[in-house]
């Protein structure tokens, strides 16, 4: 998942956020976004899908399985005004 990592730092630049801002948001320790920016580790189902959910993108689309950024589900989640629970996520 060589592209997850590529993919992560990104997202997360793109939102001036640091790695400790990130982990905060998703439940995790600093140390597992940098592990996963770096690609020494992969993150779990659940956090994966709580970075998806933060980042407002598909599950497929940060390993690199989609080019598309945006999920649709997340869409119309965001458009009907629905509250995700990024909990999800436990710590590493």
């Amino acid at each position: 998942m060589k592209i997850f990592g590529e993919r992560l730092r990104e997202l997360r630049e793109e939102e001036k956020l640091s790695a400790r801002d990130l982990a905060d948001k998703i439940g995790v320790s600093d140390a597992s976004i940098i592990r996963w920016e770096n690609n020494q580790i992969n993150p779990s189902i659940e956090c994966l899908y709580a970075l998806a959910v933060y980042f407002k993108v598909s599950a497929d689309y940060l390993p690199g399985l989609e080019d598309g950024k945006v999920c649709k589900k997340i869409k119309r989640i965001k458009k009907r005004n629905e509250h995700i629970n990024l909990g999800s996520c436990q710590r590493d």
